[in-house]
């Protein structure tokens, strides 16, 4: 029988991520000062809920482990496992960077899989049905896996306000999907033409 000690439910994982991605576009500037922001938060929230944290960059955490951010559960020398693997797709709004880091996800064994990335306008729908697709189709699959798809997608030509229209899809173990909600969140800096 498999124990699952992740306090939190998909729906609460898309709401904790939604609010804490409101605070920060509101202080931040540049797209990587928002993907620090996530990568700090989710760190706080695993250390809060009494897991080793495992964090890309290394600089807070133990050192990046086979995913970007991963909540380790680790009791005894006998008793570890990765509660929460998580990948990151911010900086990088190329769809096909976006699949490769939720490919890793499918490949590592986890509780919880959580991938945020923030895909252009343009690729949204291909991307969570492609990400939907990877999911279902995956030959390895854990009885009691979830993942939890958080999709920021930014808007340039809506008001500041709800700058980025944040998705949150939850996806069990053989791939059925369940919308968990869709929240407008603000971003009151400019944007580099650049990166619209």
């Amino acid at each position: 029988m498999l124990v699952v000690f992740l306090t939190l439910s998909p729906q609460q994982l898309f709401e904790f991520i939604s609010s804490k991605l409101a605070d920060i576009t509101i202080k931040s500037k540049k797209w990587a000062q928002i993907e620090k922001g996530l990568f700090d938060a989710l760190m706080e929230l695993g250390k809060k809920e009494g897991y080793s944290v495992y964090v890309k960059g290394g600089s807070k955490g133990e050192g990046e482990y086979l995913v970007d951010l991963c909540w380790y559960f680790e009791q005894r020398s006998l008793r570890k496992w990765m509660e929460m693997a998580c990948e990151i797709e911010w900086s990088s709004r190329d769809q096909g960077e976006i699949v490769y880091d939720m490919w890793k996800l499918t490949d590592v064994k986890a509780n919880i899989k959580l991938g945020i990335s923030s895909p252009k306008a343009r690729d949204k729908d291909s991307v969570i049905d492609e990400v939907g697709s990877i999911i279902r189709d995956h030959a390895i699959k854990m009885p009691n896996e979830q993942y939890v798809m958080i999709y920021a997608i930014y808007q340039p030509y809506v008001n500041e306000q709800e700058r980025f229209d944040v998705l949150g899809y939850c996806y069990d173990t053989i791939g059925n999907e369940v919308l968990l909600g869709e929240k407008k969140v603000a971003w009151g800096y400019y944007l580099p033409k650049a990166l619209e």
